[in-house]
């Protein structure tokens, strides 16, 4: 890709209509008008510079190009019913190298529901992990390194920093955590353990 073409990639962060983060590709402005034309959505495919359909059926809901990433809403139609809470099974960090305790140890789904959004994602980045799915925006940070992972997730804390409205931090903070997300798994730790310190410290301040 030429200077030009790369100035134009955003992260692409795709929703469900729920608010739960499915997945994190890559968009140019050909394929964010391409996914407004067409009422379905497209991305930027990293390796070889071509814009590509979305895979799997979905409606696509809404999308939005913010300052600095592309966020869809999309509505899956072969989406499975939501299972119930008893019936859901409990995260797998079996390949992990680390040892993990359960997030709702500290936050249970009916009290902090985000406990359960952040074992979700935190599932999801570590999938990513193990299969580097092409054209995922996790698998071009995964493969940039740790070093290119500690600097975007600085980056994303002075966008924090500097954002001047309650909505603009709103946004930036969830990129901060997603980011912070990534940077734990890549040196094999979980966001439990960070649950864990703070609890220590809770416990014993």
């Amino acid at each position: 890709m030429n200077g030009e073409q790369m100035q134009e990639i955003k992260p692409l962060v795709i929703r469900t209509q729920q608010g739960k983060i499915k997945d994190v590709c890559l968009m140019n402005q050909k394929s964010y008008t391409k996914s407004i034309e067409q009422n379905r959505l497209w991305f930027l495919h990293r390796d070889t510079g071509r814009v590509l359909p979305y895979e799997g059926e979905h409606v696509l809901l809404d999308i939005k190009s913010q300052r600095s990433w592309f966020e869809a809403v999309i509505a899956d139609t072969d989406a499975r019913p939501e299972l119930e809470e008893h019936d859901k099974p409990a995260p797998s960090y079996a390949n992990s190298g680390s040892a993990h305790t359960p997030a709702d140890t500290y936050f249970d789904g009916e009290n902090f529901p985000g406990g359960l959004i952040l074992t979700n994602l935190e599932s999801i980045i570590r999938e990513r992990l193990q299969t580097m799915p092409e054209g995922s925006y996790t698998s071009h940070l995964f493969s940039s390194g740790p070093e290119k992972i500690r600097k975007k997730t600085g980056e994303e804390a002075i966008e924090l920093l500097l954002a001047d409205t309650p909505e603009r931090m709103l946004y930036e903070a969830a990129d901060l955590v997603y980011h912070l997300m990534v940077l734990l798994v890549s040196e094999d730790l979980s966001f439990d353990q960070v649950l864990a310190e703070l609890q220590h410290r809770h416990l014993n301040g």
